[in-house]
Formats: structure tokens, sequence, C-alpha cells
């Protein structure tokens, strides 16, 4: 009983509080085929892998892209986004494929030559490139991108291997006035790039885009996970943190204590008979 009311207290002190507005889950639409809070563009399908489910950007064929973008915008500076995906791997290449991954005030999507997006904007920009000499780059600001020379545009450019048909966690959290990107397994994320100020801003919008070329990768988006980071700093508890956490934990105790009283007095009733 005393394991369960700690985990319950460490419920209550977490930080990360999900977005259910802002996060694409399998089966990702509703009864009647449209995507639950997200706008689609281009080529995508949901497809069934085995006992996988996601969402294809672009299809399985040359110059083909597609993008998702949120309906909702970014509700507080304080966030983080885990993005799960997967590249299926085509014929190798010196291809300008790749996924894009963006947050910008832009309600709309604007197609370009960027993995599918537009290569000029103001925002955050992550791209990762699986293919031929493969790469995760990332771009703040007003973003820029030369398309005949991509890797030489980001702030910061880290030249990887991507495993194929395995699963990997791109990560976008922003708190304490730090945008951090991290890449890697679910247990086990590294650290990309991080930027000493707030990049994203409140209102701001999330998409994914995904373009193929010559190679045909099949890139797939399996989930977007968003969350709200509560600031858990000391004297820095809303209200509502205080008094609802408080009354929780009384009722708590009181029924620890009750659960226990009776189970010390049924064990005195035993050894009395």
């Amino acid at each position: 009983m005393f394991v369960l009311l700690l985990q319950v207290l460490g419920c209550l002190c977490s930080e990360h509080v999900f977005v259910q507005e802002a996060s694409l889950l399998s089966p990702y639409v509703d009864e009647i085929g449209r995507f639950l809070n997200w706008k689609t563009f281009g080529e995508q399908v949901i497809k069934v892998h085995g006992k996988d489910v996601f969402v294809q950007l672009g299809y399985s064929s040359p110059n083909s892209s597609g993008a998702v973008l949120g309906s909702h915008p970014i509700s507080s500076e304080r966030f983080c986004v885990d993005l799960v995906i997967e590249v299926e791997e085509g014929s190798k290449g010196e291809d300008s494929e790749g996924m894009a991954i963006w947050i910008s005030d832009e309600e709309t999507f604007n197609e370009g030559t960027c993995f599918g997006r537009s290569c000029n904007f103001k925002g955050l920009l992550v791209a990762i490139k699986p293919s031929g000499k493969s790469y995760i780059g990332v771009k703040a600001g007003n973003v820029s991108i030369n398309p005949r020379s991509i890797d030489k545009s980001f702030d910061r450019v880290e030249y990887r291997d991507f495993p194929f048909g395995e699963k990997f966690v791109l990560r976008i959290e922003q708190k304490n006035y730090e945008l951090s990107i991290y890449l890697g397994e679910p247990e086990n994320l590294s650290l990309v790039h991080s930027y000493r100020s707030n990049i994203v801003g409140e209102g701001d919008f999330f998409g994914v885009s995904a373009s193929t070329g010559k190679s045909s990768a099949s890139f797939r988006l399996v989930a977007v996970e968003s969350y709200h980071l509560k600031d858990l700093g000391p004297g820095e508890y809303t209200s509502d943190d205080v008094h609802t956490g408080g009354r929780l934990v009384w009722i708590l105790l009181a029924v620890v204590v009750s659960v226990t009283g009776y189970y010390l007095y049924s064990i005195q009733i035993k050894k009395d008979n």
C-alpha cells in the first residue's frame, strides 16, 4: 500500500502533462477516416505491416512527398514532443529524400524542396537524411536552406547512420529558456544540439513532411506524443497544483491508515481466537 502511495505521489510530481489534441497516435483517424487534430497534404497513407501501424509520408515511389500539420498550436513555451520514426531502406544513393520536422507560426503548409516543405521560414527545422551521406541537421531562427547543399545550411549537422527497419525517437524539448533536440532509442537518447533561448513561442504549430527520391525509402511516422511541462521549481507551483495535490495526499493517507488499521485489527482478532 505504501508503494502504491509513493507511485501516486510520483505521478503528482511528474513534470510531463500529456496533451491529446497535439499528439498523433494509432489509429490516427476517426470512424470515417479523417485524421484527428491534424491536417494532411500531398501523399500519405496509413499502413499495417505485421503488428506495426504507421503513417507513411509519401509513397514508396520516386519523387513522392507528403506532410501532416497540427491543427492545434503549442499552448506553452515549456513543452516536449517525442516522435517515434522508422525508415525502411530503399536503394542507397545521393538523393534529396529525407524527413523534415519543424515548428513555426505558419498555420498552413508550404510545399518546397527541403524534404517536402519550403526552405525559408522562421522557427525551428530538424532534418533527417537517412541515405547516402546520412545525417541529422538542426536550424533555428530565420531558416533559409540551400537545396543544392542542404547539409551546409544548418547550425548543427551530425553525420550518422540510421537503423533501417528499426524505430527511433526524436525529442524536441524546451524549458528554462533552453531548447534541446535529442535522438536515439527511447531509453538512450543523446543530445544533438541545444539553444540557450526559447526558440518556440506559444501559438506556434508543429509539422512533419517527407519526400522520396530515386531510392524510394519509406518514411514512417509511428507516433507523435506531445507534453506540456509543468514548472516544478521551488515556490513556483500553481495554486491548483498545491490544492489538488494536497487534498489527494490527505485522502490517500487516510485510506492507507484505514486499511493498515483494519489489517492489524484482523491479525489481532485471529490471534485472540
